[in-house]
């Protein structure tokens, strides 16, 4: 058997939050720092919780000692996630992805794994609220990463260990809607897959990244599982 592997990105690949995420994030700022949440005075969108957060706290002067700030953070943060998602409209899984996902998991072949700048209790928090955790039971995330590419690489380490396999770069996918994605996964030799539905980036945005595919969604499952060559 052939093994693939689909690394998925999450924020704008396959769900949307609707601006829960940012309303929790200043929301978390005002109550440790008392003063007004940066977000939306960076660009979040591809990068890991350590980059942003670095920005953030440069942008409303919060010094100190970065790891003991991001810490602290993280531990707020998660609390007004968890409790905005639970009381707040606007989180939604993306067109197409329950079905794709179903058809990867019951695909003796395809394997699946995050690749994502959340850390990986948010990561955890929205999943659940959305039903997707049990496609994931391993991933590569922001905790440690400033570069999306060292959480991409910490999924495939992952993937090979948790399913003991080995995965072939040329039928390793890396999934997602921003050039960032791409990038990571062409610095690491692996497929790139992009799609336009993060709101940020144009196909003409990801076309220049050169992904190996791009389409414009996930919503048509035979057409992913054929690009990806899962289907030969």
């Amino acid at each position: 058997m052939v093994a693939h592997l689909f690394i998925f990105d999450i924020d704008g690949t396959i769900a949307s939050f609707g601006g829960i995420t940012g309303r929790a994030f200043n929301r978390t700022f005002e109550q440790l720092y008392d003063r007004p949440g940066p977000w939306g005075k960076v660009l979040p969108h591809g990068r890991t919780d350590r980059v942003i957060l670095r920005e953030c706290f440069a942008v409303a002067s919060v010094d100190g000692d970065f790891d003991a700030h991001f810490r602290m953070f993280i531990e707020t943060y998660l609390r007004n996630l968890s409790e905005s998602l639970q009381t707040a409209s606007g989180a939604r899984v993306l067109p197409g992805i329950r079905e794709l996902f179903e058809r990867l998991d019951s695909n003796p072949s395809a394997f699946l794994a995050l690749g994502t700048g959340n850390v990986e209790r948010a990561a955890r928090v929205k999943l659940e609220h959305l039903g997707l955790n049990p496609f994931f039971p391993v991933g590569g995330f922001g905790d440690n990463a400033d570069e999306r590419k060292e959480a991409i690489a910490d999924a495939v380490r992952n993937a090979t260990l948790h399913y003991q396999r080995s995965f072939a770069p040329e039928r390793s996918w890396v999934i997602g809607d921003t050039p960032y994605d791409i990038e990571a996964g062409q610095a690491l030799g692996l497929r790139t897959l992009a799609v336009a539905t993060g709101g940020l980036h144009t196909m003409d945005d990801l076309q220049r990244a050169t992904p190996d595919v791009l389409l414009e969604n996930l919503a048509e499952t035979e057409r992913v599982v054929r690009v990806t060559g899962l289907g030969r």
